[in-house]
């Protein structure tokens, strides 16, 4: 998968991972309406809310990867272009394994009956 034009490997099909990118997700989620919820400065916001995206990274892809994704870098844009990049990874591996899923049933589908 590609984030922010670094290439990562990768595997959405791995159970373990699929959960793991559930749960953190969810917190993800969580945290980012709680930044919300609060009025402060520009760059306490901006601060707060790549340090839960950069964590994200850090739980899903593990530390070394996302240094590489983000480097020393704190920009608001590039964090959530890297969520975008994510996201729109994970949905493209979700529309394969559909699209496998189907192959293998009607490979085997005289099997299956």
């Amino acid at each position: 998968m590609k984030i922010l034009e670094k290439e990562i490997e990768f595997n959405f099909f791995d159970a373990d991972i699929a959960d793991k990118i559930s749960e953190e997700s969810k917190s993800l989620g969580k945290s980012m309406e709680k930044i919300g919820e609060t009025l402060k400065p520009r760059n306490i916001v901006i601060r707060t809310t790549c340090n839960q995206i950069i964590k994200f990274f850090n739980n899903i892809v593990g530390e070394e990867n996302t240094k590489e994704i983000f480097g020393n870098k704190t920009d608001w844009n590039l964090c959530f272009e890297a969520l975008d990049n994510f996201f729109d990874a994970k949905e493209e591996a979700e529309k394969e394994q559909v699209k496998i899923l189907n192959q293998r049933v009607k490979k085997y589908e005289r099997y299956l009956k």
